[in-house]
């Protein structure tokens, strides 16, 4: 796993985030991942989103395992 973080300090933003993985030898990048501090004080890293019925959802869904390793590489490099 590949991660570049691009750090930003306003409006709430600390940083945002890339991620490059392999998935059975095929590369997948995750660009455009928020991260922030939660109300308690911890970084939420947050998958980019997409406008849909006047809602904003995440345009990437990931398992578990694979989100929680992502965001332990990034709230390294933070």
């Amino acid at each position: 796993m590949t991660v570049s973080v691009e750090r930003i300090g306003r409006d709430g933003l600390i940083a945002v985030a890339s991620a490059e993985v392999e998935i059975g030898k095929i590369p997948l990048r995750l660009n455009g991942l928020e991260v922030r501090r939660g109300m308690d004080g911890k970084l939420l890293i947050d998958a980019p989103g997409v406008a849909h019925g006047g809602a904003v959802m995440p345009a990437v869904e990931l398992p578990d395992d694979l989100e929680h390793a992502i965001a332990r590489e990034i709230a390294a490099l933070v």
